[in-house]
C-alpha cells in the first residue's frame, strides 16, 4: 500500500489474550469506514496464536520479546503506512462506526488527537463494580471531563486514541516506566506542550473486554502507584503532583492519606465509599514502593 495514500493505521499491541484479540480484528472487518485501511499487530512475548490470527483477518503483523505495551506501540507505530494512526488495546473491541468516526475529525481538522468513549462489553454487565470503576473508582474518568473540544493530556487513552502519525515520529512511548500505567499520559503531556489538543468523541465507542474484581484491580491499582511516581518525576508540574500525589505536598501528608484511605476501608457508610478506600490505600502502597 502507497503510504502516502493510506489514511488509517490501526495498531494494536497484544500478549496472551488470543479469543478477545480474534473479537477486536472480527470487529475491524466489520467498520462502515469507506476508505481503505490497515492493521498492525505487535504480539508482545505473548503466544503463536496472535501471528495465526494475524494472518487471517489480514493484518500485518510483528513480534517482540515481552517488554509492555509502549515498547510495542512504539514498533507498530514505526511500521505503520498511514496518516493517522489508531491505537486500540487487544481487549478494546471497535463499535461498526468506531474508525469512520475517528477518521472524520482528522479529515476536517488538524493538530488533534481523538479520544473515543471506552465502555464496558455488554457480557461483563450488570456489575456494581465495574460500573464504579468508571464513576470514580479511577477506570477511564470521562466523568471528570470539562471540556470535550479541549479534554486535555488527562484523557490521553491508548486504548481508543487516534491522531496523526506525524505527531509520533520525534516524540514516542518512553518504554522506561515500571507498569503498563500513566505512558500514554505522559507523551500525552509532552504532545500537549508541544500544540496538540485531545479532542472527545464518544461516538467512537469500543468496548472493553476486561473482567475485574476487587483483587484484581488492586493490583493494577498498586501498578499505577509504582508508574505515578515515574510520571511525577518525567512531569515536573505542581499541578501534576496536586492532581495525583497532593499526599506529598506537606509533612506527613503520606501517613495521613493512608490513615484516610484505611478509615474510609473500613468504617465507610456504603459499599462504593469502602471500594474507594480500598483502592486508594492499594496505590498509596504502589507509590510507597517506588518513591524516594
Amino acid at each position: 500500500m502507497d503510504r502516502q495514500a493510506l489514511q488509517l493505521s490501526v495498531i494494536i499491541p497484544t500478549c496472551g489474550r488470543p479469543a478477545i484479540l480474534r473479537e477486536v480484528l472480527g470487529a475491524l472487518r466489520k467498520q462502515t469506514l469507506s476508505q481503505e485501511f490497515e492493521i498492525v499487530v505487535v504480539n508482545d512475548g505473548g503466544t503463536s496464536e496472535a501471528a495465526e490470527l494475524a494472518n487471517n483477518f489480514g493484518a500485518r503483523y510483528y513480534e517482540q520479546k515481552r517488554s509492555g505495551p509502549a515498547t510495542a506501540r512504539n514498533l507498530g507505530i514505526h511500521h505503520a503506512k498511514g496518516r493517522v494512526v489508531l491505537l486500540l488495546g487487544d481487549d478494546t473491541i471497535p463499535e461498526e462506526r468506531t474508525l469512520e468516526e475517528h477518521l472524520k475529525v482528522h479529515q476536517s481538522r488538524q493538530g488533534v488527537a481523538v479520544v473515543g468513549l471506552i465502555d464496558w462489553h455488554p457480557s461483563l454487565l450488570p456489575s456494581p463494580f465495574l460500573d464504579f470503576l468508571l464513576q470514580g473508582g479511577g477506570q477511564f474518568s470521562f466523568y471528570k471531563m470539562r471540556d470535550p473540544e479541549d479534554a486535555g493530556y488527562d484523557f490521553f487513552y491508548s486504548s481508543n486514541l487516534s491522531l496523526e502519525r506525524r505527531w509520533l515520529v520525534e516524540d514516542k512511548f518512553d518504554t522506561s516506566f515500571p507498569d503498563a500505567a500513566f505512558e500514554d499520559k505522559e507523551l500525552g503531556y509532552r504532545l500537549a506542550k508541544k500544540g496538540l489538543r485531545i479532542v472527545f468523541r464518544p461516538e467512537a465507542r469500543v468496548l472493553h473486554l476486561h473482567q475485574y474484581d476487587m483483587q484484581s484491580y488492586l493490583k493494577r491499582m498498586r501498578c499505577v502507584g509504582r508508574s505515578a511516581v515515574h510520571f511525577l518525576s518525567r512531569c515536573p508540574d505542581l499541578k501534576i503532583r496536586l492532581t495525583y500525589a497532593p499526599f506529598t505536598m506537606i509533612w506527613g501528608g503520606y501517613f495521613m492519606a493512608e490513615v484516610y484511605a484505611g478509615l474510609l476501608a473500613r468504617f465507610g457508610l456504603t459499599e462504593r465509599i469502602r471500594w474507594k478506600g480500598q483502592i486508594m490505600r492499594a496505590y498509596l502502597e504502589g507509590f510507597r514502593e517506588t518513591f524516594r
